[in-house]
């Protein structure tokens, strides 16, 4: 299984599991842009996240592109939204890392 399908089928559970949780969201087209999905959690805040995904080993993000996340979570200072990095290993809970604050 490529790193693509993997990735992609952690975003349909990422998005299932807040559908559950009363929330509503999209995938971004072919994850193109700095941020792999958006979503209104149920208290009417936007999240808006980048998903890691690894079946072997620690979720790896380039030094790159977490300065790429860095700078358009820089643009959301100040508002609701939130902007993270969710890093999920094979079998364990996902761990978040906000970049705005």
């Amino acid at each position: 299984m490529s790193n693509r399908t993997r990735g992609f089928s952690y975003e349909r559970r990422r998005l299932a599991q807040i559908k559950k949780e009363g929330g509503w969201g999209l995938r971004s087209y072919a994850s193109k842009g700095p941020i792999d999905i958006i979503y209104i959690d149920k208290k009417g805040i936007a999240h808006l996240e980048q998903l890691k995904f690894s079946s072997r080993g620690k979720p790896r993000i380039s030094s790159a592109e977490k300065e790429r996340l860095m700078s358009f979570a820089n643009k959301w200072n100040g508002s609701s939204a939130v902007i993270s990095i969710i890093l999920k290993e094979a079998h364990k809970q996902p761990k978040e890392v906000r970049l705005n604050g």
